[in-house]
């Protein structure tokens, strides 16, 4: 891989599609008449989040998208909009009303965690891969990454991010996020080239092994 594979057509189409998703997103939280209804807020804020999550993930694996990447692309969106779900938890109720009246952020919006989850994930992927012998397992901590940080940065417009027990920095502009958004996967996809060179051919083997096995079986 090389650095002009930073530069797909592919990669540039997410991340053209993810800043008008993340736009058009906080456009119809601030700008539509149903802004202050409740249910339309989750519902809007919690699809936005999906989409970039997995718009995040089509940057990460670039032209390598094949059908089976459906299932770690839809990962990555349920797990960045799923983020949303402590909220519930700490209010202890399935009423949106009570979740919105929460005076504290929580504990799923603390950053300080993600990087020691995604250790723990990167340690145990192989023996999740035995579990289920899928691609999709072995890319887990990545994918728990770009989710987690996705929806992590993108609220931090309004509160910043929350680095417990150290504290929060300050709200990040609409324009900074957006970069933060479509940059950290290239730099995740950066990384893969040099420290996980197997990460973004993980189905590309699988696919000759199986070639492979197809040729001799015809022989």
């Amino acid at each position: 891989m090389h650095l002009a594979d930073l530069y797909q057509p592919s990669i540039l189409l997410s991340q053209l599609l993810c800043i008008c998703v993340c736009f058009g997103g906080d456009h119809l939280l601030s700008h539509s008449n149903l802004a202050e209804v409740a249910v339309y807020r989750a519902l809007t804020d919690s699809t936005t989040h999906c989409l970039v999550g997995l718009l995040s993930w089509c940057i990460v694996i670039g032209p390598s998208i094949q059908l089976k990447s459906v299932v770690e692309i839809a990962l990555c969106g349920l797990l960045a909009c799923s983020v949303d779900v402590d909220h519930f938890i700490e209010a202890k109720s399935l009423n949106v009303e009570d979740v919105v009246k929460l005076d504290h952020r929580p504990f799923l919006h603390n950053s300080s965690f993600v990087p020691f989850i995604f250790v723990i994930l990167l340690c145990l992927r192989q023996f999740f891969h035995r579990i289920l012998p899928m691609p999709v397992m072995l890319r887990l901590p990545w994918i728990f990454l770009i989710a987690f940080s996705s929806h992590q940065i993108r609220d931090a417009t309004r509160r910043g991010l929350w680095f417990a027990p150290f504290g929060s920095t300050p709200a990040l502009p609409q324009c900074v996020y957006v970069g933060l958004i479509v940059t950290i996967p290239l730099i995740l996809r950066l990384c893969s080239m040099h420290l996980w060179p197997d990460m973004l051919h993980l189905q590309e083997k699988s696919h000759d092994k199986k070639s492979l096995r197809d040729s001799l079986i015809q022989v």
